[in-house]
């Protein structure tokens, strides 16, 4: 009877690591599919990223550029593998309040100020010779402890250009 025993808790034993070994691979696959997914809606996120037609700046919560799409980099001048500018008002150092003609300086304390609105701003190219029209719409963002701006940047060279042409007199 002993023996009989002694079989019947090997055999339980046998059975409880059977089903841990089960166990632990069905979590490993399920995590290996969760993290599958996560790569794939990340490289989602990432590729809608880089194909919005407007320029897109992450700005840490010091006022420096943290990151830039491939539109942002082109309008402002920069090639793939550079640095980016130190600061955020480096890149646009004016912008305009509603209804008035003259650029107010652009400040670091001023993001928190703009954000959840567009405003018109003059931006510098990267050599810092040319300015250029754009709209300019501000967002905050927290990742973590940390605090982020996110700027959404249209060039309207174009529209103002186009607008400038309308409201010239017809010659005749």
């Amino acid at each position: 009877q002993g023996f009989l025993t002694m079989i019947a808790i090997d055999l339980c034993c046998a059975l409880a690591g059977g089903l841990m070994v089960a166990s632990s691979f069905y979590s490993y696959n399920l995590s290996r599919r969760q993290f599958q997914k996560l790569a794939s809606a990340d490289t989602q996120i990432q590729s809608v990223i880089d194909q919005i037609l407007d320029g897109m700046i992450t700005i840490d919560e010091r006022g420096a550029v943290y990151s830039m799409n491939p539109a942002a980099r082109r309008m402002f001048g920069y090639g793939e593998d550079e640095a980016l500018a130190d600061d955020f008002t480096q890149l646009i150092p004016n912008y305009f309040l509603e209804g008035s003609d003259s650029p107010v300086a652009n400040e670091k304390s001023i993001l928190t100020e703009r954000s959840g609105k567009t405003t018109l701003a003059l931006a510098r190219s990267r050599g810092g010779d040319a300015t250029f029209p754009i709209e300019l719409s501000l967002s905050e963002m927290a990742a973590g402890e940390k605090k982020f701006h996110v700027a959404m940047v249209r060039d309207i060279t174009e529209r103002k250009r186009f607008n400038d042409r309308r409201q010239q007199p017809q010659k005749r």
